[in-house]
């Protein structure tokens, strides 16, 4: 997916209060496309995560479930939601939105918000995680010995490269 693209038509944008009545009248699906830490910190209730560079083909393989309800992106501001959203627009996709504002607009509205990792549909590898965001030990223990096994396999991998000389 091309983030920074030029659409010709731009995708729309919805504000908060219209994206809430969408939503209760189950006319929508919200896709946060911002990254999978902000996410799971707050949301816009009922939004689902989906990495921006596995978007299209998430849209693909849902569309059936997806049906005639509108497709609505959002962002912390916006702004990479309207991006994403103008791509889709240029592929095809032509009932999709951006929330204006993005999600600080929703909570601005005091709209309801949700928090958690559940929600989060493709996997959690789009943004790098500093230690101190697990809560779970045992969740930050797994993935602290995931970097040092890599870290430790990472030599004996370049040492098969030719252009790499480790000594």
């Amino acid at each position: 997916m091309r983030i920074l693209s030029a659409a010709a038509e731009p995708a729309a944008w919805v504000v908060p209060t219209q994206l809430h009545q969408w939503l209760s009248q189950n006319d929508a699906i919200v896709l946060n496309v911002d990254n999978s830490v902000t996410h799971a910190e707050r949301h816009i209730a009922g939004a689902r995560f989906v990495a921006p560079t596995k978007l299209i083909d998430h849209l693909r393989k849902n569309q059936s479930s997806i049906g005639t309800r509108r497709v609505v992106l959002t962002s912390e501001d916006g702004l990479l939601a309207r991006n994403a959203a103008n791509e889709l627009v240029e592929r095809g996709w032509s009932v999709v939105y951006a929330v204006l504002g993005g999600t600080q607009a929703w909570i601005g509205e005091g709209l309801p918000t949700d928090s958690g990792k559940t929600s989060i549909l493709t996997q959690d590898d789009d943004t790098w995680y500093g230690p101190y965001v697990f809560d779970d030990l045992q969740e930050r223990n797994n993935k602290f010995n995931t970097y040092l096994d890599w870290e430790l396999g990472l030599v004996s991998q370049l040492s098969g490269e030719p252009q790499v000389d480790i000594n």
